[in-house]
């Protein structure tokens, strides 16, 4: 017997090519956001495409979660 502590292995695995796609695509806007001095902003990815969101928006909002989901969240949280 040994430990294994999976951490990411178990959140999701090896990043697929279309992962490392949009992290590529997200990491080039962040770093031109910051250029253009667009500071206390996200990158989104949306409907297919990456976009650039003023932090404030992505703060304001609620998400009600089922009780369901909740259990779920509590089962896979390490």
């Amino acid at each position: 017997m040994h430990v294994c502590i999976l951490g990411h292995i178990q959140r999701g695995g090896s990043p697929t090519a279309i992962d490392r796609t949009i992290a590529s695509k997200m990491g080039y806007a962040a770093v031109h956001a910051l250029y253009e001095g667009k500071h206390a902003h996200v990158t989104a990815f949306n409907n297919g495409e990456v976009e650039i969101v003023p932090l404030e928006q992505c703060l304001g909002k609620k998400i009600e979660v089922t009780d369901a989901q909740l259990e779920l969240i509590r089962a896979l949280a390490i």
